[in-house]
């Protein structure tokens, strides 16, 4: 009998250690394929309506061999989360839904990934392009009606400055000369890797948090000139890709218009599809189910 139970005691240990195993094996597979290949997102809010709706949960596809290794510790510390650059960069075309970590934590004045924070918009401009609002519509490099949702532009430009509150309706970089708005903005140059641009008092005042971010030192003026660091600049090569990113709910959504560029770092991935979808009283909107995101 004591030999019997002996034999339960280690086919019992045989089967926790086992399934213990599997467990570690399962949660490892899970670890590498959410950080190298795919993850899961919910939606909340209206900022991509009606594309996405709040309680979507999209697939996000990661860029092979592209993911971005960053120090999570970070967030918690308060320090900037650091990342090394992508062996295979993602390839963003126009009109793709992207998630991305939110570039500014505490101020719009300072980049900084925000670990705590993703948004999930549409690229409207890529590295090279000139992005334009003009009444209400994007236009991308002088063309009109290629980027974003166009019904939702159609309504932007029906409507009155005075049916916005003043911190919906002026935008980026918020000069009162500007004049910048969600109805007229831009034109907008959206920098690449290796870019030039002269330092103009204009480009100083959309380029600056940029320049900033890239060298770790401060741009200002000084006696009618412009300093990095100690160093007196009249120009700037950027060393990033940057993108435009707008909420197809022009109306409302917290987007590139308001604080400016998404360094390409920061990309998590692109939305490929909807796996399921809640709506607020806790109905499955079976329509929706394994719906692909068109771009």
């Amino acid at each position: 009998m004591k030999k019997e139970a002996g034999r339960l005691r280690i086919s019992f240990t045989k089967k926790i250690i086992g399934i213990f195993l599997i467990s570690c094996l399962l949660w490892f597979v899970y670890f590498i394929s959410t950080l190298f290949f795919i993850s899961f997102f919910d939606i909340s809010g209206r900022s991509m309506e009606p594309t996405l709706f709040t309680g979507d949960n999209i697939l996000i596809d990661h860029p092979v061999l592209g993911t971005r290794i960053t120090n999570p510790l970070a967030a918690l510390k308060g320090a900037e989360a650091q990342t090394r650059e992508r062996i295979n960069p993602p390839k963003i075309c126009h009109n793709e839904i992207v998630v991305f970590n939110f570039p500014f934590t505490s101020s719009w004045q300072h980049i900084r990934m925000n670990l705590n924070t993703y948004y999930v918009k549409r690229c409207i401009g890529l590295p090279g392009d000139t992005v334009e609002i003009r009444n209400g519509f994007y236009v991308v490099n002088r063309r009109k009606g290629i980027v974003g949702h166009q019904g939702n532009q159609y309504r932007l430009s029906l409507r009155s400055k005075e049916s916005f509150d003043f911190s919906e309706y002026y935008t980026f970089p918020y000069d009162i000369l500007l004049k910048w708005n969600i109805k007229e903005f831009g034109p907008l140059y959206v920098p690449g890797h290796n870019s030039y641009i002269r330092l103009t008092p204009l480009n100083f005042l959309l380029y600056k948090t940029l320049i900033e971010w890239e060298q770790k030192k401060p741009l200002y003026y000084a006696n009618d000139k412009i300093f990095l660091g100690d160093q007196e600049i009249d120009g700037y090569h950027f060393q990033k890709n940057y993108y435009f990113m707008g909420g197809d709910h022009v109306e409302d959504s917290e987007d590139s218009r308001y604080w400016g560029l998404v360094p390409e770092e920061f990309i998590v991935g692109k939305a490929l599809l909807i796996l399921k979808s809640i709506d607020d009283k806790g109905n499955y909107r079976w329509n929706r189910f394994l719906k692909r995101i068109p771009s």
